[in-house]
């Protein structure tokens, strides 16, 4: 398998790729699936916490970790275990086929966290509080809380969506389920 990107430079003390590891740079793929985040963060006890959380800042803050820290959470903390090329390559990690396995886990837990209480967490007002709830990352720099109505621009992957539209895995343009 042929990856193009990468690797970013200031991980793992590597030598960054072309424009800053974010230019074109084919070369094999090279797995390096670290044990420590994998271990602290993909297990039960991460899952029934975040299954647990009452609403979206204290589900985000979980699966996230708390912007510009360590703590990076369950999503972070696969990017960096399926490492790809070199290892623990943050931006590099979707090269790995693997990496859309962790995704989907991603999804499902989004899933049965709102159909826990599907009358609140498939709300506007229930969805756009605290620092995720704003069209910038960590509401940084401050901007104003996103709507249903907001447009995702999918760029090349698809025609863009709005953030209503894709609420749910059983409605809009989708049509699954988790069991």
């Amino acid at each position: 398998m042929t990856v193009n990107l990468g690797p970013v430079g200031g991980l793992n003390g590597t030598t960054p790729g072309p424009d800053g590891g974010l230019g074109y740079n084919p070369r094999r793929l090279k797995r390096d699936l670290g044990p420590a985040l994998n271990t602290r963060y993909a297990n039960y006890s991460t899952v029934l916490n975040l299954l647990q959380k009452p609403n979206i800042t204290e589900y985000r803050l979980l699966l996230e970790g708390a912007a510009y820290t360590i703590e990076i959470g369950p999503h972070g903390g696969v990017h960096y275990t399926i490492g790809g090329d070199p290892g623990a390559d943050l931006f590099t990690s979707p090269g790995d086929p693997a990496f859309y396995t962790h995704h989907s886990m991603m999804d499902r837990m989004w899933t049965y966290w709102q159909l826990l209480d599907p009358q609140s967490r498939f709300s506007e007002a229930a969805m756009n509080g605290g620092p995720y709830g704003h069209i910038t990352w960590e509401n940084n720099p401050a901007s104003r809380v996103a709507n249903f109505s907001d447009v995702l621009d999918m760029g090349y992957a698809g025609d863009p969506i709005t953030i209503g539209e894709v609420m749910s895995t059983t409605s809009g343009p989708f049509c699954y389920f988790y069991l």
